[in-house]
C-alpha cells in the first residue's frame, strides 16, 4: 500500500521512528513473501508488486475493487500468489507477475474448528465453547431462553419445523384416505387451466405462438395439408428435404438431388444450378446442329462438285477473268509473325539525344519486309510527343550479322502524324559485329530527351 512516511528514516540504522532511534522501519512492499496490503488504485495493484518481493503462497489484501485487462478484483478480499508451469525465479531474483494467471482469490472458511465464513453469531460461539469442568456443552444447549437462539441454530427434535413438502405430503395423505377423493370434476379451475380442444386450436392459430421442438406425426405416412387446403411457403433451416430415398439440398446456392443427407454428389449431374442446355432438353421441332444436317442442306450448281458425305467442295474452270472481293481482313497476331500477321512489342524507355537500343533484336521477328509503326505519348515523362504515330517500311534479318563493313547501320524513313509534337523520333537497324549475341538490333534516337520512363508501342506487320 502506498503511504507517505514523512520524517521517518527507512532502512537506516539507527532509525528515527518511535519508540527510539534504534528502530528503523521496513515497508510490507519491500519484504519478500510477507502479507501485503494494496489499495487497488492505478499504481497500487497486484500487477505492480515487484517480482523481487513475490514468493509462492504469499497473501495480499485488496482494499478496493478494480478492473484491469478485463479482470475484476474484488475489494476487501485476499489473493495468493501461485507459480504456473514454466514460472521460475530468474538470475536477477524476479518471479513472473501475471495478474491474469498468478493471482488466485482465497476465501478463508474456518479458523480451527470455528466457521468464520458466516461471521459472528452467539450460536456459533455457544456451539464451540467447552465449559470448564464439564465434558460436554450440555449447559449451553439448555439455554433455550437466550434471545439469539433461533430455529436456524436449534437442532430439530420431536417438534418438527414447517416445510412445504411436509404440508403437501400430509394433505395428499388425507385426500387419498378420503372416501370421495379429489378429481378435476370436483376441483374448481384456477390459474392453471384445464385442457380443451378449443383452447389448443386457438393457441395454435395465434401468430405469436410458435411450435418449439420437432413436429412428428403419431401415425407414419400422415398427410400435411390436402388438395384444397395447402401450405404456403416452406422455410427449411437445415437446407435439406427428405423425399423417401431422395434428398433435396441447397449446397451454397446450388440445388442438388442426392441419395443421402450428407452427400453433395447430385444424382442428376447436369442439374446442379438448374441450368438447362442441349444435353438435357429433348429435341422436338427445333433441330440441333449436326454436320450431316448441314452437309445435306448444301447444293452446288455450275463449275463445282460437292461431296455431302465429307462436305468437300471442288471448283473447276477458268477464273482468270474473275474479280475477287472481300469485306476486309481481320488482323491476327503472331509470336514471330507470318505474312500479313501483326506483332506488338511495348518498351519502356528514357529517350536521349543519341542512338540507343530499343531492346528489340534479331529473334523477335522473322526475316522479311515489314510495315513498322511506333506510338509515342511521352508528355508526362518530359517529352513532346502527344498521341504521335510514326510509320515506315523496313527490312529485317533474323540470322548472324557482321558489322565489319563500312556502314553497320541503316536508317528507316518515317512519316509522323498525331495530336501535336515538338519532338522527332528516328529509327535504324544496327548490325552487331560477328559473334555478338544481339546480332541485328533496332535503335531509336530523339531530338529531345525525356526525364523518366515512358511506354513506346512498336507494331510490325509482315508484308513479305
Amino acid at each position: 500500500m502506498t503511504v507517505t512516511y514523512t520524517g521517518l528514516t527507512r532502512q537506516t540504522w539507527p532509525g528515527t521512528w518511535s519508540p527510539s532511534s534504534n528502530h528503523p522501519i521496513a515497508l510490507d512492499t519491500e519484504l519478500r513473501g510477507t502479507l501485503q496490503s494494496i489499495t487497488g488504485d492505478v499504481t497500487d495493484r497486484l500487477a505492480n508488486i515487484n517480482g523481487l518481493r513475490i514468493a509462492e503462497g504469499m497473501m495480499v489484501f485488496v482494499k478496493n475493487t478494480y478492473t484491469s485487462g478485463g479482470i475484476t478484483r474484488s475489494g476487501n478480499s485476499y489473493y495468493t500468489y501461485r507459480q504456473q508451469a514454466g514460472d521460475f525465479r530468474g538470475l536477477d531474483g524476479y518471479l513472473p507477475n501475471d495478474e491474469a494467471t498468478n493471482w488466485i482469490q482465497v476465501t478463508p472458511t474456518t479458523f480451527g474448528s470455528i466457521n468464520i465464513t458466516s461471521g459472528y453469531a452467539d450460536a456459533n460461539v455457544y456451539s464451540n465453547v467447552t465449559l470448564m469442568g464439564f465434558a460436554t456443552n450440555a449447559n449451553i444447549n439448555l439455554k433455550a431462553n437466550v434471545s439469539d437462539l433461533t430455529t436456524a441454530n436449534i437442532t430439530e427434535k420431536d417438534n418438527l419445523y414447517f416445510t412445504n413438502a411436509r404440508v403437501y405430503a400430509n394433505v395428499i395423505t388425507l385426500i387419498t384416505n378420503s372416501s370421495n377423493g379429489l378429481t378435476t370434476t370436483g376441483v374448481a379451475e384456477g390459474t392453471n387451466l384445464y385442457y380443451s380442444n378449443a383452447r389448443v386450436l386457438d393457441n395454435l392459430a395465434s401468430t405469436s405462438n410458435i411450435i418449439v421442438g420437432s413436429l412428428i406425426p403419431s401415425t407414419p405416412g400422415s398427410t400435411l395439408g390436402n388438395s384444397t387446403h395447402r401450405w404456403g411457403t416452406l422455410y427449411v433451416a437445415a437446407n435439406t428435404i427428405s423425399l423417401g430415398n431422395v434428398f433435396l439440398k441447397s449446397d451454397g446456392g446450388t440445388f442438388l438431388v442426392t441419395s443421402s443427407p450428407t452427400s453433395n454428389v447430385s444424382l442428376i449431374p447436369s442439374f446442379g444450378d438448374i441450368v438447362t442446355d442441349t444435353g438435357n432438353v429433348t429435341e422436338t421441332t427445333r433441330l440441333y446442329f449436326t454436320n450431316a444436317r448441314v452437309r445435306e442442306a448444301i447444293t452446288i450448281s455450275g463449275a463445282a462438285t460437292y461431296n455431302n458425305a465429307t462436305g468437300t467442295i471442288n471448283v473447276t474452270g477458268d477464273f482468270s477473268n474473275t474479280t475477287i472481293t472481300h469485306a476486309g481482313l481481320i488482323m491476327t497476331e503472331g509470336t514471330v509473325p507470318n505474312v500479313d500477321q501483326l506483332k506488338i512489342i511495348t518498351k519502356s524507355l528514357v529517350l536521349t539525344e543519341d542512338w540507343q537500343d530499343t531492346g528489340i533484336k534479331y529473334n523477335d521477328l522473322a526475316t522479311g519486309t515489314y510495315i513498322i509503326q511506333v506510338y509515342a505519348n511521352d508528355g508526362n515523362a518530359g517529352g513532346y510527343n502527344n498521341d504521335e504515330y510514326y510509320s515506315g517500311t523496313m527490312s529485317w534479318w533474323a540470322g548472324n550479322t557482321d558489322s565489319s563493313v563500312e556502314l553497320p547501320s541503316d536508317e528507316i524513313a518515317l512519316h509522323r502524324a498525331g495530336r501535336s509534337s515538338e519532338a522527332g523520333l528516328y529509327l535504324r537497324s544496327f548490325r552487331s559485329p560477328s559473334g555478338n549475341a544481339d546480332r541485328l538490333r533496332l535503335q531509336i534516337y530523339s531530338n529531345t530527351a525525356t526525364n523518366s520512363p515512358s511506354n513506346y508501342v512498336f507494331k510490325f506487320r509482315r508484308m513479305i
